[in-house]
């Protein structure tokens, strides 16, 4: 049944942000009137689901910037430091005026060796309810690691993407954990990733890629309590390397 629209005060923080930045006084908060009227939200035919439902303000319908991006084939970045929203593959650089190099999707690299094997699913992959469309998945069970190795030949800068556990896992009590490395040496190393958690992100420049020859990216599962399923399924979502 439609839901009758309905005023009342709400207070809207316009991007989530980190308890830090929200304490250091970078933001203001303001009670404004919001209308609600079962807004839906379509792309064609297909209706977009949104994690925050769609509303009204003072005539302007308010949708979240992240799951309309996206459902029009955009990446979106969140830079905290800048308070700053990037949508596209070329993230914008105001303090040095550059933009990244081409990028190149995971599933697109040139890879020399695949344990796992981390492949490609034939729709989108779900993490905490968010869809994405490009990545690789990989199943193991406990105690398994998994790992990809892609030739770089020092023609990349850096990478980003998001990671996570597929909601199609069955196992909902187990954990692992990523590290990448170039040409073994440790550039980055995740805690424990869980399923149901929201998706992990590896921001560019985070992990410096310019001299490296080989990257590897390895899963490690940590074994929780026993149960009827024990298979995890980690994600390298909208995984991109970018070249110099």
């Amino acid at each position: 049944m439609k839901k009758t629209q309905i005023l009342f005060t709400i207070i809207i923080i316009c991007i989530l942000l980190s308890a830090h930045a929200f304490a250091s006084g970078q933001w203001t908060v303001k009670n404004i009137k919001v209308a609600f009227g079962d807004i839906q939200v379509f792309k064609g035919s297909s209706q977009v689901e949104t994690s925050v439902e769609p509303f009204m303000v003072d005539g302007t319908t308010m949708v979240p910037l992240r799951d309309l991006s996206e459902a029009l084939g955009f990446d979106v970045h969140w830079d905290g430091e800048r308070n700053i929203i990037h949508i596209g593959s070329a993230i914008f650089q105001p303090d040095i005026g550059k933009t990244r190099g081409s990028a190149v999707h995971i599933e697109d690299a040139k890879v020399i060796r695949n344990v796992g094997p981390f492949y490609q699913k034939e729709r989108t992959y779900k993490l905490a309810g968010r869809s994405f469309n490009r990545g690789v998945v990989v199943h193991i069970e406990p105690e398994e690691v998994a790992e990809v190795v892609v030739d770089l030949n020092q023609n990349y800068a850096t990478l980003e993407g998001f990671f996570g556990v597929e909601d199609d896992t069955m196992d909902s009590s187990s954990t692992y954990n990523m590290t990448i490395l170039g040409d073994n040496q440790i550039l980055f190393q995740s805690g424990p990733v869980a399923p149901s958690e929201y998706p992990r992100y590896i921001a560019p420049d985070e992990v410096d890629l310019t001299y490296v020859n080989r990257l590897i990216i390895r899963v490690e599962t940590n074994r929780g309590r026993i149960g009827t399923y024990t298979q995890l399924m980690p994600v390298l979502a909208n995984f991109k390397l970018y070249q110099k």
